[in-house]
């Protein structure tokens, strides 16, 4: 017989997998920044790590990301220490040029790669950032 703290806890289980999961075709930095506005950040590259587990073998995001242009960062680096260090060392949203403000991902509708056809992104892409990121210009 399943008690009541047995099922609640089941409950809260899956409503965490649901809160935290990434959304199919969601940019790596999409999510990270989503899951740090909502849970904040434990020091850890838990979403970095999350992120690729969820997308399935081979995918692994380095910080030799490609810009919104295909240009190469550079930098290879497998996960960054925390998942702020992600923002802090490398990456910051495009300025919309009519209202001059970051062009963070948008609440509801959340990354715009998510205008992609449905299913699981290729590896390789996925680990790309979306059109709204870009290189912090103050990063080396």
């Amino acid at each position: 017989m399943i008690t009541h703290v047995q099922q609640l806890e089941g409950e809260l289980a899956r409503l965490s997998q649901a809160l935290t999961a990434v959304r199919p075709g969601e940019c790596a930095l999409c999510y990270v920044q989503r899951m740090l506005t909502n849970f904040d950040c434990d020091g850890t590259s838990r979403w970095v790590r999350r992120w690729a587990a969820q997308l399935g073998p081979g995918a692994s995001l380095r910080t030799e990301l490609t810009g919104p242009h295909g240009e190469s960062s550079g930098v290879v680096r497998s996960v960054p220490p925390c998942d702020c260090d992600l923002f802090w060392s490398g990456w910051e949203p495009v300025i919309e040029a009519p209202t001059g403000r970051p062009a963070w991902p948008d609440p509801d509708r959340g990354c715009p790669e998510l205008d992609r056809p449905t299913g699981a992104p290729e590896a390789s892409r996925a680990c790309a950032p979306c059109r709204i990121w870009q290189r912090r210009r103050d990063s080396a």
